[in-house]
């Protein structure tokens, strides 16, 4: 009887992902598995695709010839737990995606696998044709050739059809070979292999260096290569000439890429207890009590900034460990990761691996190694570590849980707070959330009771909330200065700190010298050649930059529409700021922090330490220098422009803007001397301003729970972004109208009751994105199961619909922005 494999195979379109059945040859049956990684044929071309055996099963009904074979085995063992796969699987369903691309997503980069074609001559070449015969010669000089090398010897767009035919009429052979993007770190050891201490004499008395390693080896055990090397002063070459005796041997152990260095000493915090205030332990005692049910659950808790959430949550994983349990801890930002992880090694050491992007490839594998191999109990991390490879999770932390990203928007775009709550649901595990400012779906629930909930409302040791003081720039312009960067309030108060030794953290939540820039001529905007959208001018390089798609141009440019030379700038960027600054204050020593001074590896925690060491007094930045710091002599924060955020087109903007206000006064005063905080705007009555001035999430909230139930916004329902793209701007927004009547129509069929409301299609609000026209449809409904149907349904209408077949589409559930 044949045995079969139900595969995933990459690189197929949404309408067509399937499980494809392949046959097993005889050959694999033993070392093939379920979730293992194989290279198969696909389509007509029999193109070789890599895909992930979902399921093995034998069938005497099929016919063994209508099936392809699977073409060879990527993987030694399995990579994917079965709880992965569901995960995958649950992605799949809820991101309309296909399922290779939530495995490739749950894998580290660091296990993808690269192949390619090799070709080499099977013999005589003459009886080619001749034009043949070039690319035979070619490839009969060099014997073995890629087939990335024959592309891009031969400009010829027909190159594959002719190496096909020359493979099918016997002059060519072609294998594949298999590259993986990083290997496993490996330390070569050596061990003594005989005991015949006769022969061994003998073969010491060859060489007085041969006597030396072996007696190292005898009185040390095993030991590394390079240790034997150090140690006694012999070269590799003289051990490599006393392994061909036979008395030693070599084997391989895996070594580990650390991702930091930390310098402090790890202390045994069984012994060490966290000690927690009243209020702190009265929340621990609820969310311990809720725990101990053993029942999937998900526990929010409400503090204000400074409360000591961290330490509850610390305190839930020393629990954990002292029960041999696992714990995932998942952070917003990279930027967060060096003052938190410090934290961590210093109280639980190697217990801990860290999971984000800003690890190198190796790095990345080897952490997730470490969780795979259970060497770690701890995993800390950004969006991606809740994919952790453990076997079993008992308690998933996140942390600032009203951040946006937490919420992917790339393919999968899926949120890491849904997928915490499927992998809570499958270990009968729990889920914590922590944030001053919860997201308002978070605390709908809570308030339904479909969340467990406490509230810390004071500071940890009674540390009082900063003084918060709101400056209307309209009373600060002046003859100097049209709009000025700083109210005479904030810098008053950033050189009172420094005078005082103390520090100060500025946000402007934007990148750039200026950021918008028009003709003075005729007035029109100074646009990207690719994007709908103004340049921003880069003082550092002295060029207009565009921050979607990157394009750039010198600063000498001229209109396009006139040709005019005279370009102005407007906006405030941060590279303004800080230049205003070190006119206004030289003494100041500015540590700016945003995209443009923190790409390189490690950048951050390098800046944070240095501000953290007092080498600057002031930290500049955009949000990421909103959340989650925590250093005891920055007294004083500054909010450069307040209403930035608060105007988008966008129903999160009134939420974004409270939570990041709320986040960065936090910043202040969380040592021994009360803080203060100061809030720019030109629109000091605003209400959002005002209560976050304030810290009042509570009055926030019922505002903000209002103004969704009467839009039918989240969390009375669910707003799915459906994105049409197109590098022509014809028909565009023929084909999105098309979707809407099909979607309409198969929703008014099909689901009775169903509330639901099409608003679209409308140009995007980037109407023109890195050469790419865009259009969209937003719904608002219930997503459950009849509403994903009838999404797959137009989908699959949509996407094998040739008319289209030049217009890309993607669905977003629940988007971030909506642009």
């Amino acid at each position: 009887m044949s045995l079969y494999a139900k595969i995933a195979v990459e690189s197929v379109i949404l309408p067509v992902d399937k499980l494809y059945t392949y046959r097993i040859p005889e050959s694999f049956s033993e070392n093939l598995r379920e979730n293992m990684r194989v290279v198969v044929p696909f389509g007509k071309g029999n193109k070789k695709s890599r895909g992930i055996v979902v399921e093995i099963f034998r069938d005497n009904k099929l016919e063994p010839k209508k099936f392809k074979s699977i073409f060879s085995i990527l993987d030694k063992e399995v990579h994917i737990s079965d709880e992965m796969m569901k995960i995958c699987l649950f992605m799949k369903e809820r991101c309309f995606c296909t399922l290779y691309d939530c495995i490739k997503t749950v894998l580290p980069s660091g296990l993808n696998i690269s192949f390619s074609e090799l070709y080499s001559v099977n013999g005589e070449i003459d009886s080619a044709e001749d034009k043949y015969k070039e690319i035979l010669e070619y490839i009969s000089k060099n014997k073995t050739v890629s087939f990335e090398m024959i592309k891009e010897k031969f400009s010829d767009p027909n190159i594959k059809k002719r190496l096909n035919f020359l493979v099918e009429n016997n002059y060519l052979s072609v294998e594949m070979s298999y590259k993986n993007n990083v290997r496993d770190a490996k330390k070569t050891m050596v061990k003594l292999s005989s005991d015949d201490e006769v022969y061994i004499s003998t073969i010491c008395r060859r060489s007085k260096n041969y006597e030396k390693i072996i007696s190292f080896l005898k009185d040390n055990g095993d030991m590394s290569k390079k240790d034997i090397e150090y140690y006694t002063g012999v070269t590799h070459q003289t051990i490599n000439s006393l392994k061909k005796s036979g008395v030693i041997e070599y084997y391989d152990v895996d070594i580990y890429r650390a991702p930091y260095e930390y310098k402090t000493k790890k202390i045994d915090f069984e012994k060490n207890p966290i000690v927690l205030n009243y209020f702190q332990k009265k929340v621990y005692d609820d969310i311990l009590s809720v725990y101990d049910k053993k029942e999937p659950s998900v526990y929010l808790v409400n503090g204000v900034t400074g409360s000591g959430k961290t330490h509850i949550y610390m305190k839930m994983v020393d629990k954990m460990l002292s029960e041999g349990k696992n714990s995932i801890i998942l952070i917003p930002e990279i930027a967060l990761t060096s003052q938190l992880l410090n934290t961590f090694y210093y109280r639980y050491g190697d217990l801990v691996s860290v999971l984000h992007s800003g690890l190198g490839l190796g790095q990345q594998l080897d952490e997730w190694k470490k969780i795979k191999e259970g060497k770690t109990k701890i995993a800390v991390g950004t969006r991606s570590c809740i994919f952790a490879p453990f076997d079993k999770v008992d308690l998933i932390v996140i942390d600032e849980e009203h951040e946006q990203t937490y919420k992917s928007d790339s393919s999968p775009k899926y949120n890491a707070k849904e997928i915490a709550k499927y992998r809570c649901t499958l270990n009968k595990s729990m889920v914590l959330l922590l944030s001053a400012t919860p997201s308002v779906e978070s605390m709908y629930n809570a308030k339904e009771g479909k969340y467990y909930y406490s509230k810390l409302e004071s500071r940890f040791n009674e540390k009082a909330l900063p003084d918060v003081e709101i400056i209307d720039m309209k009373k600060e312009i002046n003859d100097k200065e049209a709009i000025p960067v700083f109210s005479s309030h904030l810098i008053d108060g950033i050189k009172e700190n420094i005078k005082n030794d103390k520090q100060s953290i500025l946000l402007l939540n934007r990148r750039g010298y200026y950021t918008s820039l028009t003709c003075k001529n005729c007035g029109e905007p100074l646009q990207c050649d690719n994007c709908s959208i103004s340049l921003t001018y880069h003082s550092k390089n002295k060029r207009y930059m565009c921050h979607y798609c990157g394009f750039s141009v010198e600063d000498t440019v001229s209109c396009k529409n006139c040709g005019s030379e005279m370009i102005e700038n407007n906006g405030i960027g941060i590279q303004k700021v800080e230049e205003s600054l070190n006119e206004l204050i030289p003494e100041a020593k500015v540590l700016r922090m945003d995209a443009d001074t923190s790409s390189g590896k490690n950048t951050n925690d390098k800046m944070l330490s240095d501000f953290k060491n007092k080498k600057y007094n002031v930290l500049l930045g955009t949000q990421m220098v909103a959340k989650g710091l925590n250093f005891p002599d920055v007294t004083l924060v500054g909010v450069i422009s307040a209403d930035q955020s608060l105007y988008m087109e966008d129903y999160k903007a009134r939420e974004r803007t409270f939570s990041l206000l709320t986040q960065v006064v936090g910043r202040s005063g969380r040592g021994d001397e009360k803080g203060r905080a100061v809030i720019q705007t030109f629109t000091p009555n605003n209400d959002v301003l005002k209560l976050a001035s304030m810290q009042d999430y509570d009055s926030f909230y019922d505002d903000e729970i209002k103004f969704r139930e009467m839009m039918k916004y989240p969390p009375f329902n669910d707003v799915i972004q459906i994105m049409f793209t197109s590098n022509m701007e014809k028909g565009l927004i023929e084909s999105a109208t098309f979707f809407k009547k099909y979607l309409k129509n198969v929703i008014d069929k099909n689901i009775s009751d169903c509330e639901y409301q099409i608003i679209g299609p409308n140009n995007a609000g980037i109407y023109r994105m890195n050469n790419n026209f865009r259009c969209n449809i937003i719904i608002k409904c219930k997503m459950d199961k009849n509403i994903r149907k009838a999404l797959k349904l137009s989908v699959n209408e949509f996407m094998t619909n040739k008319l289209f077949k030049n217009i890309n589409l993607s669905l977003d559930i629940n988007p971030n922005i909506l642009y």
